[in-house]
């Protein structure tokens, strides 16, 4: 499939370390997928300034879900999720920037770690490989052709 224009994703998988996943595609260039796992004031201080992260179409990031059964475990916690979470919304409400927010349970079972590795992404791990999913899975639901572009002839999950 040829591109018409450029477009950038972002995806996050929110907590004290936070993963970010870069997907840049470009007219007649295959995709750029580009990963990292950082701290809280490296995510201030420097990814949320980046050209391609401030003129990404969309950044898809990982809800925060407090279940009752793992209430009792968070008793003086710092709550690292939520604060990164406040953290995008107000950088994408600085940049005009729509962020969409998906749980965890809807993405890891479309991207198990063996469908990650038939892609050529079992390189990539913990929190980088779960910034990836998001993406993956934000692709997967809204932009079919663009997935089928950056996994080749690979099946597309059917969950």
């Amino acid at each position: 499939m040829e591109r018409i224009k450029s477009s950038t994703i972002v995806a996050f998988d929110v907590g004290l370390k936070t993963g970010v996943a870069m997907i840049q595609f470009r007219p007649e260039k295959k995709p750029q997928i580009q990963v990292c796992t950082v701290d809280i004031n490296r995510l201030m201080k420097e990814i949320l300034w980046m050209e391609a992260v401030i003129n990404a179409e969309i950044w898809i990031a990982e809800n925060f879900m407090l279940y009752p059964w793992e209430a009792k475990h968070q008793k003086f916690q710092k709550m690292d999720a939520p604060r990164v979470i406040g953290i995008l919304m107000h950088r994408a409400f600085e940049l005009s920037i729509d962020i969409v927010f998906q749980n965890a349970g809807n993405m890891k079972p479309a991207f198990s770690d063996s469908t990650m590795e038939a892609f050529g992404f079992g390189n990539i791990k913990n929190h980088e490989q779960d910034a990836l999913k998001h993406a993956l899975y934000y692709l997967k639901i809204n932009r079919k052709e663009d997935l089928r572009c950056l996994i080749g002839n690979s099946t597309i999950p059917e969950k």
